[in-house]
């Protein structure tokens, strides 16, 4: 039998050590009237690109701008296309040559748009893929896009080839469950292998579930299906593949074994010629520093209440929130990072005298990781803090891998748009062998005082993060008081 325990996280506050912050350039622009600034993709050294979308239509088109830009925040060129005004956009996805953008109205008809980051050559297909659904998950390998096309009453695929526009649809059948009991979760790439890898919940009751993996080809062809076999009633809450032989493949991530919305522990298995191989499902409490990085008091009332469900013969389980990262391979041995979240809530006081709770942002935790040998096995687990000073109002990625070496791996975040933080950590011990975060990110002049923001900052290229967004600012020495009101971006160096 099992006990689950719930339980709610305070941040504790730390001191790291204050790392030195630079303004290598900033650049404004007047926010625009007759364009929306719909999404920035960072473009690693070649910079970044702006895409804007048109505000008014004409002729039942609206244009969709690509503004090209270097690292010194020097605009190069751009470009536009025009979409129908009642097509949505429904996906986005950035390769190491191209951008990709996906387009559907409610009927079926779909234009498909990519930017070529090599010649700057911008590519725009249309097709129809009929349907009423929802597409969702866009993924790209080779000339095949691949999503879930998300409908109530059956669980399929979509694949479409982004240079000619075709495109077809992908039904999904388990044996021994009605499409309505099955769930299309994510799809992963695997470049590697030149494969697609769609992950499957089939529900069976309220907590328990099996997975199932879908395995596509690069041209997007269904090639088999097969099941994620656990020990003994594991719930697979996240998973992510890594190809390391013919028909061999490692899938970590976590699991749980009386909830299927929350994650109680992390897991190891092997797939091997079809069958599944060594697994190892590991609780976070029996992690050695996953409860070190909670409240003290979080840590030992978890210890008193698993001494207590130890007595009636029961299993004490933690039920988290976990973002979990594909699995990093070294050497023989392999690195899972995940991320601990939880939603946040205020009580609002009406004027009636009644409160309400609403949602506030999901807060995270900490980071935490853990390093597995070729068998499976646990070699060390650390993590860190996860400071953030802005609360995203949806689930995010936050932690990004900045660089990798033999010997360390450094991972960076940034908060609100005016802190960043960064952490490396030693392959060998799992150490934490550098921990720094910035001062508040402002203006870069003194005599400015910033008197609203809403910003983002993230990881870029080698020590540099893009801040970016929109700005209310005074000068402290105008004499008029008066304020102006800007979109920027920032180069900063960490």
């Amino acid at each position: 039998m099992f006990k689950s325990f719930l339980f709610a996280i305070m941040l504790l506050a730390i001191s790291p050590l204050c790392a030195q912050v630079s303004f290598d350039n900033r650049m404004e622009m007047e926010i625009p009237s007759d364009y929306y600034i719909d999404n920035i993709h960072s473009l690693g050294r070649d910079g970044f690109v702006i895409v804007n979308r048109g505000q008014t239509s004409t002729k039942r088109l609206l244009e969709w701008r690509y503004d090209f830009y270097n690292v010194n925040l020097e605009k190069e060129f751009e470009k536009s296309i025009y979409i129908g005004d009642k097509f949505r956009k429904w996906g986005e996805y950035k390769t190491e040559t191209h951008v990709h953008q996906l387009f559907k109205e409610s009927g079926g008809l779909f234009d498909f748009v990519s930017v070529n980051l090599e010649t700057n050559e911008l590519i725009q297909v249309k097709g129809d893929i009929s349907g009423k659904f929802k597409l969702v998950g866009l993924t790209v390998l080779g000339d095949y896009a691949v999503c879930i096309a998300s409908d109530k009453k059956v669980t399929q695929l979509a694949a479409i080839n982004w240079k000619t526009g075709d495109s077809k649809l992908i039904p999904i059948s388990i044996e021994g469950f009605k499409s309505n009991r099955t769930h299309l979760t994510h799809i992963q790439v695997l470049e590697e292998s030149q494969e697609f890898f769609a992950y499957v919940t089939a529900v069976i009751s309220k907590t328990e579930t099996e997975s199932y993996v879908v395995r596509l080809n690069a041209e997007g062809q269904k090639q088999d299906v097969f099941s994620i076999e656990t020990e003994g009633g594991e719930n697979i809450a996240s998973i992510s593949a890594t190809k390391t032989g013919a028909e061999e493949y490692i899938f970590t991530g976590t699991y749980s074994l009386d909830e299927i919305n929350q994650s109680q522990g992390v897991y190891f298995l092997e797939r091997k010629s079809g069958k599944t191989g060594f697994k190892n499902f590991v609780k976070f409490q029996d992690l050695d520093n996953f409860l070190s990085y909670f409240p003290g008091y979080v840590g030992s009332d978890v210890e008193k209440k698993e001494e207590k469900a130890e007595r009636k013969g029961k299993q004490l389980l933690l039920n988290c929130n976990i973002i979990s990262h594909e699995v990093v391979k070294q050497g023989d041995e392999y690195i899972l990072l995940g991320e601990v979240y939880f939603p946040t809530y205020i009580i609002k006081k009406h004027s009636d005298g009644t409160t309400s709770k609403q949602f506030d942002g999901y807060d995270y935790n900490h980071a935490f990781v853990v390093k597995f040998d070729k068998e499976g096995s646990v070699v060390w687990d650390d993590g860190f803090k996860i400071n953030i000073y802005s609360k995203p109002r949806k689930v995010t990625q936050i932690i990004s891998v900045a660089e990798q070496n033999d010997t360390n791996m450094k991972m960076v975040y940034g908060s609100g748009g005016s802190y960043v933080f960064s952490k490396s950590l030693d392959y060998e011990t799992g150490e934490v062998v550098d921990i720094e975060e910035s001062k508040k990110i402002e203006t870069g002049t003194e005599e400015e005082k910033l008197k609203y923001s809403q910003s983002t900052i993230e990881f870029w290229y080698d020590n540099y993060f893009l801040s970016y967004g929109y700005q209310v600012i005074k000068n402290k020495n105008s004499k008029d008081k008066k304020k102006r009101k800007v979109f920027y971006l920032a180069k900063v160096g960490f």
